[in-house]
């Protein structure tokens, strides 16, 4: 694991995130999954984001490597996770633990009330490869966008159309040997507890993803396209990881959004 990604800050921070990633490894993955508190994406528009006493809804929040580095820095946090989503579950703990203000709600995204106009940020990192249709991914993005505050921040992150990296997590054979993600660990990750039918499939291009959050009247303050390179690159920030500007024609990576409601 490459410390620089785990730390990002030291004392609390460092020792919450240990604590939280020595938790992921107990809720049932052998090797674990790489983690760090602080996304470095994230960490670069810290000056947009971070607001005192601000508020956040995160979508799919996981193990909460985002939303830790929210609460660590004094911003309150609501999180919504799938039902029975081990790291989540783990995430509560810990936040209890360290008096960091995460709440939790368990429920399909589909049904949960986002609210209008409420939060400062609203996160939506990865959570759309978990859909398997577009109109029910842009139908949870709009959604999100009405529950931001006017003057407040989308952040989004999902796979490209042409994402190898994520087209190829399911095929063990293909991993680097150093980075030990196994079949099951994949299924784990996606929340399809080994089910096939339910892989998610949903990759978009760089293009039809901006359209859906300008029609909504935002402001796209930054895009980002990430180069399609190898997984153990990204996940591990390895110094050759490049991010390019997003170019329209391009086929896509991982695709980064942060934009502002009018």
């Amino acid at each position: 694991m490459n410390e620089k990604l785990i730390l990002l800050s030291k004392g609390k921070l460092n020792k919450v995130s240990r604590q939280l990633f020595e938790g992921m490894i107990h809720n049932g993955q052998e090797k674990g999954w790489p983690f760090f508190v602080g996304d470095p994406e994230i960490w670069k528009f810290s000056d947009s984001l971070l607001q005192r006493e601000g508020t956040v809804l995160d979508l799919g929040i996981g193990a909460g490597r985002a939303s830790m580095f929210f609460a660590l820095h004094g911003m309150q946090v609501r999180g919504i996770e799938r039902v029975g989503n081990p790291y989540a579950q783990h995430l509560t703990k810990i936040a209890k633990a360290y008096r960091l203000a995460i709440s939790v709600d368990f429920t399909d995204f589909n049904e949960a009330d986002f609210g209008s106009n409420r939060y400062d940020v609203v996160m939506m990192g990865q959570l759309f490869v978990h859909f398997a249709e577009k109109q029910e991914a842009f139908a949870v993005l709009d959604r999100a966008i009405d529950a931001t505050k006017r003057g407040g921040y989308l952040w989004l992150r999902t796979s490209g159309q042409e994402d190898d990296n994520f087209k190829s997590f399911k095929e063990a054979a293909s991993f680097d040997p150093e980075v030990q993600i196994s079949e099951e660990a994949y299924w784990d990750w996606c929340g399809c507890s080994g089910q096939p039918e339910l892989e998610p499939h949903l990759y978009l291009k760089p293009t039809e993803l901006l359209a859906q959050v300008l029609s909504k009247g935002m402001r796209v303050a930054h895009s980002e396209v990430m180069p399609k390179i190898g997984l153990k690159n990204i996940m591990y920030g390895e110094d050759d990881l490049a991010i390019h500007p997003m170019e329209p024609a391009q086929k896509s990576g991982m695709i980064t959004v942060l934009a502002q409601k009018a």
